[in-house]
């Protein structure tokens, strides 16, 4: 019976491990997506430009700050998420000063 004990602290430290990891994803696709609109400022106009329009016209003003907060942190990490394949390796071509034909 000694070894359910064990069993089930190995599940929890394998939840717990996994939990860590996606958290650490999103926050290094969150933090890609910022270098990412520091190092194009004109695609940061864009984007700002589309946010500020989502804000205007799909949030519900009537709808809690708190839930506001939550739904707009929700829209920029998608939009993270979904570039971070395409901007990893862009990020890094500039930080080491090399220039990426734009498209790839």
């Amino acid at each position: 019976m000694k070894w359910i004990g064990w069993v089930l602290f190995l599940i929890m430290v394998f939840v717990y491990y996994k939990t860590q990891v996606f958290h650490a994803e999103k926050m290094n696709a969150l933090h890609d997506y910022l270098q990412f609109l520091f190092f194009h400022p004109e695609l940061y106009k864009d984007h700002q430009a589309k946010f500020l329009k989502y804000l205007d016209h799909d949030v519900d003003r009537k709808r809690p700050d708190s839930e506001i907060f939550v739904q707009t942190q929700r829209v920029v990490e998608s939009m993270a998420g979904a570039m971070q394949d395409e901007i990893f390796l862009l990020n890094i071509a500039r930080r080491r000063g090399l220039t990426v034909p734009e498209g790839q």
